[in-house]
């Protein structure tokens, strides 16, 4: 115990000097360091400084909120808006509108652009395709009835309520579009929640 006391104060004699020598340092140098010169430094030093503790804020929070890319299989009518890895913009129409105002030869270069996209939309089911064993395609149309469709590849086993749901089903998904079969984005699903 003594000796964490007296290398407390051992700081803490420690930390007065240093302070008084930056008040000192500060006075001898009061002209020029007030002056705009003096004023313009210790800004940009103030910013260097806001934005690499702003940096590893956001660094840790991303490292935190990172999503188990497992699927969850909710009924719930809300995803995180919070998680900003997935976007509801482009729309399914914006895309198709891209597409399709370049040239048939120019297209499939254009569609290279979206594949990785992660998206997070609302989407109405138009049919169901099995696969092989479990797997199945979700065919789906946008909310707004815009035209095009969306295909969703999942399993059976992760969302059991396609058993049951029918044609019109509001869907949303968040996910991966992985691929496109001509123009219909293939979606790999993080999570879909059945409304």
């Amino acid at each position: 115990m003594g000796y964490l006391f007296s290398y407390q104060f051992y700081k803490r004699g420690e930390m007065m000097s240093l302070l008084k020598n930056i008040a000192i340092w500060i006075w001898d140098n009061k002209t020029w360091l007030f002056s705009g010169i003096g004023i313009t430094i210790l800004a940009v030093l103030v910013l260097l400084f806001k934005r690499i503790v702003k940096k590893k804020n956001t660094n840790k929070n991303a490292h935190e909120n990172t999503p188990d890319d497992t699927p969850s299989a909710t009924n719930n009518s809300s995803i995180d808006i919070k998680d900003k890895k997935y976007h509801n913009t482009p729309t399914l129409k914006e895309i198709k509108d891209e597409i399709n105002s370049h040239s048939l030869y120019q297209q499939e270069e254009i569609i290279k652009n979206y594949i990785g996209l992660k998206i997070h939309w609302q989407l109405k089911l138009s049919s169901v395709f099995k696969r092989n064993d479990n797997s199945v395609i979700l065919s789906c149309v946008s909310q707004g009835g815009h035209p095009g469709d969306v295909e969703i590849i999942t399993n059976v086993m992760d969302y059991p309520i396609i058993k049951i749901i029918k044609e019109g089903h509001s869907i949303t998904v968040k996910g991966e579009i992985k691929e496109f079969h001509h123009q219909t984005p293939v979606i790999k699903p993080v999570e879909i929640i059945f409304e």
